[in-house]
């Protein structure tokens, strides 16, 4: 039999074919069709809303682009390293520190001479604040019977300066120079015993730190005081600054100890860093900072360690008025509903509040608000615009 069709059937096949294609496909295949074609070409909506987000990630991608691009080029400029793979290697090597007595000097390891106890010692302070180093120093001098010659400050804000001058009247020292910009000074004014507190807002893990390519120039000073350091070369140094130095921007703070311990021209550094929280020091205000203590290798007479934490905290009622307010201020609306929301809180779990000493922030958004017992959070200059409001007893408050 052949394997032909005849021509007769093949026009009987065309005709059926014909046919159903003319009334349509069956109710299955055009339901399969339909279905297709709903994936295939979405609502307008929908596929606006897609080209949008596409075109977000897209602006999105090409900013970290740009970002990247501005950070290489601004380590260039400084001469930092672009990358560096060994950073928290180098940063933990460093932590908690003990430095010793012997000192390293073109790689060879030489016991520093004897000195008899100086009769003073000159103290520069670089981003000053309110003089709160210059206090510290100028009592340590006092217990060692050491004069103090305070040779220059530095500090960019004008208000700040004045409370500044006034506790220097207060407690009896005026530096000789003031600056309101470090990178202007230059590196002739030569100390022996060097502070600095660089604004942290760049290197804080709060917010979006950005380091070095900080917008408002707050990240450089950190590296114009880092060149102090390697050309004015001071015996001794303490610098501080937040947590997110080490914990957000470990390629930076590597960089800084490398150059402290290497600089181009002997001799170095002995550095050692560590977190301490101010509540672990008999201040009733959490505050983790992070501090970075140097001695010159020619120098280091005696072996350096850190202090251990003091575990008596006086009360934050030491340092409120006596003297209540009649009544509580008025609240506004976040104000009233933080409020509310602690004092529920502290009832629901059984805690009175006529004999604990609680502080609130009153200004924070719903989910980052806090109320801390017998101290205080930290009080930064950002949050000092914000209301922070204390309460002795349910009729006794205190608002600062």
């Amino acid at each position: 039999m052949s394997s032909k069709v005849p021509g007769s059937r093949l026009a009987i096949v065309k005709k059926i074919l014909k046919s159903v294609a003319s009334a349509g496909a069956s109710p299955i295949r055009q339901q399969k069709h339909n279905k297709q074609m709903h994936q295939k070409s979405p609502p307008p909506r929908k596929q606006q809303a897609k080209n949008q987000a596409k075109q977000t990630k897209e602006e999105k991608k090409k900013g970290r682009v740009a970002s990247e691009k501005k950070r290489l080029q601004r380590r260039r400029e400084l001469k930092l390293p672009a990358k560096n793979r060994r950073a928290k290697e180098v940063c933990d090597k460093y932590e908690d520190k003990v430095i010793s007595s012997c000192s390293r000097l073109e790689g060879r390891r030489e016991k520093p001479k004897k000195r008899a106890r100086p009769q003073s010692i000159s103290f520069g302070s670089d981003c000053g604040g309110l003089g709160t180093d210059a206090i510290v120093v100028k009592k340590a001098c006092q217990r060692k019977g050491i004069q103090m010659d305070f040779k220059f400050m530095s500090e960019a804000d004008k208000s700040t300066r004045v409370i500044h001058r006034a506790l220097g009247k207060l407690h009896g020292f005026e530096p000789q120079k003031v600056f309101t910009d470090l990178a202007k000074r230059g590196s002739d004014t030569k100390v022996e015993f060097y502070m600095a507190g660089p604004p942290c807002q760049p290197w804080t893990s709060l917010v979006n730190g950005a380091g070095v390519e900080d917008e408002a120039g707050r990240g450089t000073v950190m590296y114009h005081v880092v060149h102090y350091l390697r050309t004015a070369k001071p015996k001794a140094f303490i610098l501080e600054n937040v947590v997110g130095l080490y914990s957000k921007h470990l390629e930076d703070m590597a960089a800084i100890l490398e150059a402290l311990e290497n600089p181009e021209e002997l001799p170095g550094y002995q550095a050692s860093w560590k977190k301490v929280n101010a509540l672990q020091n008999c201040c009733p205000q959490s505050r983790p900072r992070l501090y970075l203590v140097g001695i010159r290798n020619d120098c280091c007479n005696h072996t350096f360690t850190w202090p251990q934490p003091l575990p008596l905290v006086p009360p934050l009622d030491m340092f409120l008025d006596s003297k209540p307010n009649d009544h509580p201020p008025k609240f506004n609306a976040t104000e009233e509903r933080n409020y509310s929301m602690w004092k529920k809180k502290l009832r629901k779990i059984g805690i009175s509040l006529e004999s604990t000493t609680f502080m609130m922030d009153l200004q924070a958004g719903k989910n980052f608000g806090q109320c801390t017992k017998d101290h205080c959070p930290c009080l930064t200059k950002a949050r000092g615009k914000s209301v922070f409001f204390y309460f002795l007893s349910e009729p006794q408050h205190q608002h600062l």
